[in-house]
């Protein structure tokens, strides 16, 4: 089994598909290798059984673990460069315009 990290901005902005348990495009680290890969992938968090999951770690923007116990099955690898992903910071959607 192996275990991947994420940012957890990924997962925050794209929390209404993965509670619709919807496949989703995201960016992980394998934490064995430390490579980096685009996925389209299914995504649980604590508590949900996700059949043939790896372990998913969330991580803050200070690499601090955020949490821990989510599933993640990787579908598919993408070309980074053909996928638009963009985190959504937690402060800059509560920021005032301008901030």
């Amino acid at each position: 089994m192996a275990t991947y990290e994420v940012l957890e901005e990924y997962v925050h902005s794209q929390r209404a598909a993965i509670d619709a348990q919807q496949p989703i495009v995201l960016e992980v680290r394998d934490v064995e290798t430390f490579e980096r890969l685009t996925v389209r992938a299914r995504v649980a968090p604590p508590g949900s059984a996700l059949a043939d999951s790896h372990e998913l770690v969330l991580r803050d923007l200070a690499e601090n673990v955020a949490a821990a116990d989510w599933r993640i099955v990787i579908l598919e690898e993408i070309d980074p460069d053909s996928a638009d992903i963009r985190p959504q910071s937690d402060f800059r959607k509560s920021a005032p315009d301008g901030v």
